[in-house]
């Protein structure tokens, strides 16, 4: 398990590995031991590189304001798993229609599913190429809003 909180100062980071016994900071990886079972992300600007190393991803933000972003985890072609406040992301929206990704409308339920992708492989594998395929059927997205009339207009004046 990787666990990747929005605040990463000491105190945060302290109150988490509290929460969580078996965890090594990022920053103290080399001193991990094999009985650390989840690594604790104490840096920023790490995360879309991480997403890699995952076999689903669950992405935060959902059972508060909105979720953060899903494609950072798709392009790498994770099945993505998040809370039920994804209305206003599109990207959120087209991975559910892909099938790449599911909503949970409770933590509990969410924490069941990451269950049942980490043991049914077959589905992971399934949601994770629909991830792959959405991110690429979409590449070229500035190309495409950089010839849009309007922008057209304005790059002109």
């Amino acid at each position: 398990m990787v666990i990747v909180p929005h605040d990463v100062d000491q105190d945060a980071i302290k109150a988490i590995a509290k929460q969580h016994k078996n965890c090594v900071t990022y920053s103290s990886m080399e001193q991990a031991t094999p009985a650390q079972n989840a690594l604790l992300v104490n840096e920023t600007g790490i995360l879309s590189l991480i997403y890699q190393y995952a076999d689903v991803v669950v992405i935060g933000g959902g059972f508060g304001k909105g979720i953060h972003n899903t494609l950072e985890a798709a392009v790498w072609g994770k099945p993505v798993l998040f809370g039920p406040r994804y209305q206003k992301f599109n990207e959120a929206i087209a991975l559910i229609e892909a099938g790449a990704a599911r909503s949970s409308p409770s933590v509990e339920q969410l924490l069941h599913e990451v269950n049942d992708l980490l043991q049914d492989t077959k589905t992971s594998e399934e949601m994770g190429m629909q991830a792959k395929n959405f991110v690429e059927r979409n590449l070229g997205a500035t190309e495409k809003i950089m010839q849009h009339p309007e922008i057209q207009r304005i790059l002109k004046k």
